[in-house]
């Protein structure tokens, strides 16, 4: 009897333990079997590939202090994240360092890859975007074809492209090998080759401020960017979203249409325009150098998961203007294949609009 009872006792001692453990939240990452895979007191740092203030710098800044929440909430202990801005080369000088650093989980970066995809595939670029480790994209700003005022009142894009054969539409970039001018170039191929030909000419700027300041001045026709620097100018009508390379309407800009609803492009495939929009954004994506740890990379990209679902983050985000648009690691490498195969198509085309005439 005296040996029944302590049967029953332990048991009931290992019902209530079990219990115990139920319902309670991991403090690791699933990942993190045995200790966590930084040391305790790292610095980890975000490299920013511009200088401060602009969306790049500002979006890092937003993140860090979230990162660092979550690591810690998943076992680190005394982890500092701190952002550094690495300037130079159009985003490349950032891109090769982060590209050459240990790939110890201390140095991550919010990448441009679209831009980067440019640099490798027409310059002497020392990194392989394909590489890297990614770890989850923090937003995605879509490009759209704005037009100054003077062409505000046009209904149809074949008028305007009409008028481009005779006398060339002058298209500002951010300056000349940048997203916006490669994309420009590459929409100009992919037209000709669907037999719609369009002629830009192109004014090479220092960033979007300086566009702006170009639109102001009547100077340009037109520009293939991003809506935010913009929006005040096409509040008060002195320049236009003619439409954006997007399969959806923005928040940004809701009366805008988007490609696929433009009956001039009714012709055209859903695949042709689903490849020819897929490349149509400034994304900010978290990357590792090659070679980062399976562990290690697994921490950074569930940290970086949980910062970019953060309530407080997102809410805060949306104060500054600077929504998330979070895709995970697999999701992005698909992206950034489908970008890559879209630009190879046309790239020698685009070298050849490269050349000096």
């Amino acid at each position: 009897m005296k040996r029944k009872m302590l049967v029953i006792l332990a048991l009931l001692l290992i019902t209530i333990l079990f219990l115990a453990g139920c319902g309670k939240k991991p403090s690791v990452s699933p990942d993190v079997k045995d200790e966590f895979p930084l040391p305790a007191g790292s610095t980890i740092r975000i490299v920013v590939p511009y200088s401060p203030g602009g969306g790049y710098d500002v979006e890092s800044r937003l993140t860090a202090p979230f990162i660092k929440k979550h690591l810690e909430e998943m076992g680190a202990k005394n982890i500092d994240v701190i952002v550094e801005n690495v300037t130079g080369g159009g985003g490349s000088i950032a891109t090769t360092q982060v590209y050459r650093e240990k790939p110890d989980g201390k140095t991550i970066m919010l990448l441009d890859p679209e831009s980067s995809l440019w640099q490798q595939m027409l310059k002497d670029a020392h990194f392989d975007i394909k590489k890297f480790v990614y770890l989850g994209q923090r937003s995605a700003d879509p490009i759209a074809f704005i037009v100054d005022k003077r062409h505000a009142d046009v209904d149809d894009f074949h008028e305007l492209r009409k008028k481009s054969l005779e006398t060339p539409l002058l298209m500002a970039t951010a300056g000349h090998g940048g997203h916006d001018h490669m994309y420009a170039l590459l929409f100009a191929a992919f037209l000709e080759e669907k037999g719609m030909k369009i002629n830009f000419e192109f004014l090479h700027l220092d960033g979007t401020g300086e566009i702006v300041a170009s639109f102001r001045r009547g100077e340009i026709d037109g520009t293939p960017e991003t809506i935010r620097p913009f929006l005040e100018l096409i509040e008060k009508g002195e320049a236009k979203v003619l439409f954006t390379f997007t399969q959806d309407r923005t928040p940004l800009s809701p009366d805008a249409p988007t490609i696929f609803e433009r009956k001039e492009f009714a012709t055209l495939s859903k695949e042709d325009l689903i490849n020819l929009t897929n490349i149509a954004y400034y994304r900010r994506v978290f990357v590792a150098p090659p070679g980062t740890d399976e562990r290690v990379s697994g921490v950074l990209a569930e940290a970086i998961k949980r910062a970019l679902n953060d309530p407080e983050l997102i809410n805060k985000s949306k104060e500054a203007k600077r929504p998330i648009f979070y895709i995970g690691p697999q999701d992005i490498q698909n992206t950034i294949a489908s970008e890559w195969a879209i630009a190879e198509k046309y790239l020698n085309t685009i070298k050849a609009s490269l050349q000096p005439k």
